[in-house]
């Protein structure tokens, strides 16, 4: 049971009421439009504590990178690229394979960081951040789409290169880059209703199994895929960047829908 003199000083439901109103209609305020939370967005983040410890995942994947370049490009200089047996396996699918294998080194920045972070435990240091850990997964997806997509046209222009210049360099970037756009944007549902601990070992099943059912059905995906105009395929990666851009306003909407987010005139 309270003292006497703290009940007293309770406020009923109605004096807090007209507290409430008071405050509100004497405050200058403004809801926060979307392109100002992002401006605060990126503005809030430490990026040193955010990337702390990503330098070697970074370095591992870009030396991958490099030697699958230096390989391709002796293979082909001592003339035994067409002969090779990846090669004559892919034959004349170049494309799909390229739209299959695009995501693989955004795979590998994003499943090695987060197994890195629980390894280290700092997953708990930087929930106390002032964003949340699902608002450092959206910026993290996007940084590393930016580096993958600059590592698949890269991959792209030695595949046309050692091709003979045969093949549409055009169709091999616009494949590379929707798989890529379309994967980050999976990935980024697949961490929402995931918890983080168990997306990282969900998510490549998923992947695969997918992965899986479009080379099982080749046969109707690539013709689907070379008959399809190139402004088919930039729709596509529009849609992909889009679908981003969405995810990250829900998540804005999401983690503002107890507390408005105000800021002051």
């Amino acid at each position: 049971m309270k003292p006497e003199h703290l009940k007293e000083s309770l406020l009923s439901n109605q004096e807090k009421e007209r507290s409430i109103q008071y405050i509100l209609e004497n405050t200058t305020l403004k809801k926060a439009s979307f392109s100002e939370f992002i401006w605060l967005f990126f503005k809030a983040f430490d990026w040193k504590i955010i990337f702390w410890g990503l330098t070697e995942i970074f370095v591992l994947v870009m030396s991958v990178l490099i030697a699958l370049i230096i390989f391709i490009l002796s293979a082909s200089s001592r003339g035994s690229f067409n002969h090779m047996w990846l090669f004559q396996e892919v034959g004349e699918k170049v494309y799909f394979y390229t739209f299959l294998c695009a995501p693989i080194f955004f795979s590998l920045f994003h499943y090695l960081s987060i197994w890195k972070e629980i390894q280290f435990k700092t997953f708990e240091l930087k929930m106390t951040l002032k964003v949340s850990l699902q608002e450092i997964m959206v910026v993290r997806t996007l940084l590393f789409s930016l580096i993958s997509l600059t590592a698949s046209v890269l991959l792209s222009v030695v595949i046309w290169f050692v091709a003979n210049q045969e093949l549409s360099l055009l169709k091999l970037i616009s494949l590379s880059s929707t798989s890529l756009f379309l994967f980050s944007t999976g990935q980024l549902i697949l961490d929402h209703f995931l918890s983080m601990r168990n997306s990282y070992k969900i998510s490549p099943i998923i992947w695969l199994g997918i992965g899986a059912v479009l080379v099982l059905k080749i046969d109707i995906i690539y013709p689907l895929l070379m008959v399809l105009p190139e402004i088919i395929v930039v729709l596509m990666a529009v849609i992909g960047f889009f679908s981003f851009i969405l995810m990250l306003r829900y998540d804005y909407l999401n983690q503002r829908e107890r507390s408005v987010y105000y800021v002051r005139t």
